[in-house]
């Protein structure tokens, strides 16, 4: 049971009523105006309890320090713990950020692992961090008012950023370095990114949250990681110290060599000691490597590429469909905010790939020209034969991403 928990105004009646259904005495915090309980403003005023306040002593390294949750876009999240080592590795070169990098956006979530690293990056390279209360669709651009010099976006607010003008007050030369992560970036979505900020250094960040740092290594000072993302530009990057890696076989668990497509299993110190509160025996295999749930490969230079989560991923007839191709080239169409394929039961194929669309504002776009502008550019097993289902909003969880195990069942029921 936590002591105090921090909430947003939005929030505040949810939380009360799961504090009085679990019997909790937790004392809320508000971020934002309250009559009822602490207001965030209130509580970081200076006080004369501050002077007697010691922290607690951790009895072991290897005490969890930190639960963080899992995004919950197939199923409901899992809360990951970590250690004090874990906490401790983490670096600020942990993600070789320019050091120009003194005025930074992000729009990571505290769910994320990557919270705290930024956190813990603006603190002890002392960066001043821009923080806006939301995303906004309508209005992309306004997060990189102010010259920022490092932003980190995920593929959809870039994707947004480069379909949406720039409006003449936005001046982006201060610009030096983008980062994006989250879900699987492709060759032509990086290019389009690159295209929008020809100044900037875009790169991809792949980690996940039972894994406190990142995974892969692209370093900006050194000149053979530059060339290779300049030649590689939908690579995650190469091997770090400190963690092994394996590519296997879906169904047989066998290890796969350069270029085979297959499971992405690590082996770290850097990893969770397990799933709160529930059964961790699954996320290991029988050898203790880390089962990742990612489908990719590494190529003959060990550069890694991330296609797309095994659970997100559906057969048709016998061929591995990958969702993660098919939006990416649906998000490069100029009226398409948001894209999600999933698969739809066929009693022949398996399942018919289907589009579930989200048109940009005042954006006009048929069926028809959809799926003729994804099916000229795939083979024909991945042709929309679900056909395209256009929706105003995507249900999201709340490190803002796509729930698609409800977006599916919307669509199933005929209720979007």
């Amino acid at each position: 049971m936590p002591k105090v928990i921090f909430v947003g105004e939005e929030s505040v009646k949810l939380i009360e009523d799961v504090i009085q259904e679990v019997g909790s005495t937790a004392t809320v915090v508000v971020f934002g105006a309250t009559k009822k309980h602490i207001s965030f403003s209130e509580l970081v005023k200076k006080s004369v309890d501050e002077l007697n306040f010691k922290p607690t002593a951790a009895r072991s390294i290897n005490d969890i320090v930190a639960i963080m949750f899992s995004s919950g876009t197939t199923g409901l999240s899992k809360g990951i713990c970590h250690t004090h080592f874990s906490l401790l590795r983490l670096d600020s070169k942990a993600m070789y950020l320019a050091p120009t990098s003194a005025k930074m956006f992000s729009s990571d979530s505290p769910y994320w692992n990557i919270f705290l690293f930024f956190l813990n990056h603006t603190i002890q390279s002392g960066v001043t961090q821009v923080v806006y209360p939301r995303f906004d669709p309508e209005n992309p651009w306004a997060i990189l008012n102010g010259k920022v010099t490092m932003a980190f976006l995920n593929i959809c607010q870039l994707m947004m950023l480069c379909n949406t003008p720039k409006p003449d007050y936005i001046d982006t030369s201060s610009l030096d370095m983008i980062l994006t992560g989250g879900s699987p970036v492709s060759k032509k979505q990086i290019t389009k990114v690159r295209s929008q900020f020809p100044n900037a250094l875009v790169r991809i960040i792949y980690g996940q949250s039972e894994v406190f740092q990142s995974i892969f290594c692209l370093d900006w000072s050194n000149p053979k990681h530059l060339e290779i993302m300049q030649k590689k530009p939908d690579s995650c990057g190469l091997p770090k110290l400190g963690i092994n890696y394996k590519i296997v076989d879906l169904e047989t668990g066998k290890p796969l060599g350069a270029n085979q497509r297959g499971e992405l299993r690590v082996k770290t110190e850097m990893q969770l000691s397990g799933y709160y509160n529930m059964d961790s025996s699954g996320i290991w295999d029988e050898d203790g490597w880390l089962k990742t749930g990612d489908y990719g490969y590494y190529d003959e230079d060990c550069c890694f590429y991330i296609s797309d989560r095994i659970k997100e991923m559906f057969k048709y007839q016998y061929w591995h469909i990958v969702p993660a191709v098919l939006e990416s080239i649906l998000m490069t169409h100029p009226a398409v905010s948001r894209a999600v394929v999933i698969g739809i039961p066929h009693e022949i194929d398996d399942n018919h790939p289907m589009a579930v669309v989200q048109l940009r504002k005042n954006a006009n776009a048929t069926e028809l020209k959809i799926r003729k502008y994804l099916d000229d550019q795939v083979e024909d097993r991945q042709r929309l034969r679900g056909g395209v289902k256009f929706v105003k909003s995507f249900p999201i969880t709340t490190s803002q991403k796509v729930n698609r195990w409800k977006l599916k069942q919307m669509i199933l029921k005929n209720e979007y």
